[in-house]
Parts: structure tokens; sequence; C-alpha cells
């Protein structure tokens, strides 16, 4: 992609849906908001935030990392997979989006594809439920949180297809609201 979108972007969508990797793959500057988050926590992964602190800490941080994010960050946000789906970060992105300052991508992944990636790469992720871990849980967590994300996005991108082709897609959309 050449040049700064007059906008921020931010991607959202379910855990394992590439939004690190097309962020990545945009050629832009770019932030990964949960290394953010748990850094500010003070913890080395997620998962040691979320058992040391909490969840509700861990989106408390998360909605003040969000705003200062819209505030002074970089182009594109890669967002955690919670991101939008509790009521501050969601008013944050909503308020962004109708100033102008924001365009929302989805990337949306099938529960298959999620699961196969978390089985690949599960990196820090915590359990968010009672189903043991991250890629059990992927039914519930993404059937819990794909009407957030929907009411949130600007446009929807299929994230199944191999990262550049997905990134492809972004770029193609991007350009297009240009």
């Amino acid at each position: 992609m050449t040049g700064i979108p007059e906008a921020q972007v931010v991607l959202i969508g379910a855990r394992g849906a590439g939004k690190s990797t097309v962020a990545a793959g945009l050629g832009l500057d770019w932030v990964d908001m949960d290394m953010l988050v748990r850094d500010q926590l003070g913890f080395e992964t997620a998962a040691e935030a979320f058992q040391q602190v909490g969840e509700p800490l861990w989106r408390r941080t998360e909605a003040h990392v969000l705003e200062a994010l819209l505030r002074d960050g970089p182009p594109v946000i890669a967002a955690g997979g919670g991101v939008g789906c509790v009521p501050a970060t969601a008013s944050l992105l909503q308020q962004a989006a109708a100033e102008g300052r924001l365009k929302i991508v989805w990337l949306r992944t099938s529960v298959a594809e999620a699961q196969r990636r978390l089985r690949e790469a599960l990196g820090d992720r915590p359990a968010l439920t009672d189903a043991g871990n991250a890629v059990d849980e992927v039914p519930d967590v993404m059937a819990a949180r794909e009407g957030h994300y929907a009411r949130l996005a600007h446009v929807t991108i299929d994230a199944d297809p191999e990262p550049v082709l997905v990134v492809a897609a972004v770029r193609a959309w991007l350009a297009a609201q240009a």
C-alpha cells in the first residue's frame, strides 16, 4: 500500500482471523493492541495477565490503550479479539468512525480455520470460557462476538484465504474509500 490512509484503520475479528498478519502485510505503521495491553499491565503474556489480574482489568486497560491509539496511534491497529465486544471499546470505535477518523475492517474467519490457525500458533492466548483452552472455545467465543463485529464494521473481509489474498482485499477496499 502506498501512502497513509486519511482515517485510521482498525482490524477487528476473532482469534486466528489474522489481524496482526494482515496489519503487518499492509506496509504501514501498525500496532498489536494485545501486546500493548499486556505490556501496560506488566506481564510477559496475555495468559499471565488474565490469570493474575483478571479479564475486567484487562478490558479496562484495553479501553485506555484504544483511546490513546485513536488519538495518537499509527495508521493501522490490530485489535484484540474482544475489542468492540464490550461497551467501553465499542463506544470508542463508534465515535471515531462517526467522526470520520476510523475505518473498521472485520476480518471474518470460519470456526474451522480459526481453530486450525490456533492449533498451529496458539501463542499466549488465555482461555476465555470454561471450555478449557483457546482452541476448543472458538465456536462459543465467535458466536458471542460476531454480532458485535457486524454492528461495528464498515466492511467484512473473508479472512479464510491465504494472508496475501486477505491483505490484497483489505488494500482494495481501502483504495476504494480514498
